[in-house]
């Protein structure tokens, strides 16, 4: 995972990249080690209920999950997104 510099270099005034949020839960496991569990291509929008095929690249990645520490203590652990370019392939 790029360094927090790095990946927000690549954010606009919103911390989006095209559309997707770097969220503060996300900045402990800059320039740390994850390996790729899977690409996302659709995800369900739960306020609708409807499938959305998602536009460009997403990845989750292995044992990196929200713990909920800045969102008043969720306990879903859920998997947040990463773009591609939020990453760097191990020996770059």
């Amino acid at each position: 995972i790029r360094s927090r510099e790095e990946i927000v270099a690549t954010l606009d005034k919103e911390n989006r990249n095209r559309g997707m949020s770097f969220d503060v839960e996300m900045l402990k496991y800059c320039g740390r080690y994850a390996r790729v569990l899977k690409r996302v291509e659709r995800i369900i929008d739960e306020s609708t209920g409807r499938m959305l095929d998602l536009k460009n690249e997403c990845l989750v990645l292995e044992n990196v999950i929200c713990d909920g520490d800045f969102h008043r203590f969720c306990p879903r652990g859920m998997y947040p997104f990463w773009r591609e370019i939020w990453l760097r392939k191990v020996g770059e």
